[in-house]
Formats: C-alpha cells, sequence, structure tokens
C-alpha cells in the first residue's frame, strides 16, 4: 500500500513510515504543499491520503 501524507502531518512521518518498509510520501517532497486537495490526489490513484481531521 501506498500513503501521500498531507501537509498538515509532520514530514516526520512519512520518512518513519518509509524507514519501517512502508511506500510512503509527504507532500512538501512531492512539492505539493500548495495543492488543492483535488490536486493532490492528481497521479496517486490507489494511495491511502494520511489527513487529521478536526
Amino acid at each position: 500500500m501506498k500513503f501521500l501524507v498531507d501537509a498538515q502531518l509532520p514530514p516526520t512521518l512519512a520518512r518513519a513510515m518509509a524507514s519501517e518498509g512502508h511506500d510512503a510520501v509527504h507532500v512538501c517532497d512531492l512539492d505539493m504543499t500548495a495543492a488543492d486537495d483535488r490536486g493532490r490526489g492528481e497521479g496517486h490513484r490507489g494511495s491511502l491520503i494520511a489527513c487529521l481531521r478536526g
């Protein structure tokens, strides 16, 4: 499973997940921090997007 970690979560989360063997990347590593939610999903179909809701 692939993980795309959203901007409100720290980049260290994606790095920690990757160090445990998961396919995880943070939006800042893809220059996507300014993209809207629809833009973040483009090219990442099938990925689980980790985010927080408040």
